[in-house]
């Protein structure tokens, strides 16, 4: 099992006792990270590390460029 399978993420939810609705899933791929964890109903952050991200990233909101900005938009 590995990204991008949906079955992934559901694993991570289940060892987290917790619903994908309740998950954020934080990545740096749209294709590996954002599309299939919000096919399951997860949030979703992007973390933009690469130019390459910066034009698919206008389609998914929030974007954060460094991990300790994540804090911010957990607890907003």
């Amino acid at each position: 099992m590995m990204k991008p399978d949906p079955e992934m993420f559901l694993y991570a939810s289940e060892k987290l006792k917790a619903r994908p609705e309740e998950c954020v899933m934080v990545g740096d791929s749209v294709n590996d990270d954002m599309l299939p964890a919000r096919k399951l109903g997860m949030k979703t952050v992007l973390i933009k590390r690469n130019i390459r991200i910066y034009f698919e990233s206008k389609k998914y909101e929030p974007v954060i460029t460094d991990l300790n900005q994540l804090e911010q938009y957990l607890y907003s």
